[in-house]
């Protein structure tokens, strides 16, 4: 009987130790502050679009599908056609916007930016988006689109207000990528991918460096850390969902809230809670839009999701050790017997 109490106390200290070890390297982070870093990166067919969404972590996010958006102050939002989009939540329903794909595989996510006066191009023309719109999101399928959409309109966003505090990075299907912004005098700028297969945005202005929301050095850091470990992708041409991850992960922050990663030609979407980039949601954006009825959404919130999953494998994990530790017990019963009747 001492033999068996010993072996399970053992077994208990061995359990409590991995779940310990599991448990602390979910809270190892990395303490930089930050709100959201967008990363493009192709080679060869391969084109993988991730994000880290960051920044009022006492705020819970969601995944949605269908062609509008509830949102918590009770206005909807069409969005001119089905989409996967993400953001923030409330009790109350979804209360932001920041990431989006369509079935053309056009890709879009946003960085927020210290507000700048937009210089308004008289030879253009007037582009009103209202709050909470999209613009030429809804309208385009392709990069080149977009670019042509910025050239020919002064882009307000919200109407009527002249200013803009982000930037947007664009990706499609086709693997073009940019970046759109405003420089330090207010002219809309393009940032395209170059020959480096990879395009990176941050808080920090790409079209005026000394434009950040937070500190520059914050932004910085995280462009140096991807940049460093995109550039060892394209190299060794390794780009997989494996590999973004694992870029998404280094460069996450204290407010991380989710990441996920879109790919534009499968319209495969891969999310992440938080910071356990151990466990991942996977879904298809044509999958979930066939099983939706006309006007109908499809809204997870991925608290719930993780927690479920999260009870389910603590489930399983107990089931596991008492069933291993009741196999012990009946093999070291049999060798006691078979001890027993040998003597």
């Amino acid at each position: 009987m001492k033999r068996i109490v010993s072996y399970f106390l053992i077994t208990f200290l061995i359990v409590s130790f991995i779940f310990l070890l599991d448990s602390h390297s979910k809270r190892t982070l990395n303490f930089h502050q930050g709100s959201c870093s967008v990363i493009t990166c192709t080679v060869d067919d391969t084109i993988l679009y991730g994000y880290n969404h960051d920044g009022h972590e006492y705020l819970e996010p969601y995944i949605l599908f269908g062609d509008h958006i509830n949102f918590q102050d009770g206005e909807t939002v069409y969005l001119g056609k089905p989409i996967c989009n993400t953001g923030r939540m409330t009790p109350l329903g979804p209360r932001d916007s920041y990431a989006c794909l369509t079935t053309d595989g056009l890709c879009l996510a946003y960085n927020s930016l210290a507000s700048i006066p937009m210089y308004i191009d008289p030879l253009k023309e007037n582009y009103s988006d209202p709050v909470g719109g999209f613009g030429p999101f809804s309208e385009y399928s392709t990069v080149e689109e977009v670019i042509a959409f910025y050239n020919q309109y002064n882009y307000f966003r919200p109407n009527p207000n002249p200013e803009w505090s982000l930037q947007s990075h664009w990706v499609d299907a086709r693997g073009k990528a940019i970046v759109v912004g405003l420089n330090e005098v207010g002219n809309v700028t393009i940032t395209e991918m170059n020959e480096s297969q990879y395009l990176i945005s941050t808080n920090l202005n790409l079209a005026y460096p000394e434009c950040c929301d937070g500190p520059c050095s914050d932004s910085a850091w995280r462009i140096n850390k991807a940049n460093e470990m995109l550039q060892t992708i394209v190299a060794d041409e390794s780009l997989t969902v494996g590999t973004i991850r694992d870029v998404l992960e280094a460069i996450s922050v204290e407010s991380t809230v989710h990441s996920l990663i879109f790919n534009p030609k499968t319209l495969e979407i891969y999310v992440y809670y938080r910071h356990d980039f151990s466990r991942v949601f996977t879904f298809n954006l044509e999958d979930e839009l066939s099983t939706l009825a006309t006007d109908e959404v499809s809204l997870y919130d991925l608290k719930e999701m993780y927690e479920s999953k999260d009870t389910q494998t603590s489930t399983t994990s107990v089931i596991i050790s008492v069933f291993s530790l009741v196999l012990l017990i009946i093999n070291l019963k049999r060798r006691k017997k078979r001890k027993a009747f040998s003597s």
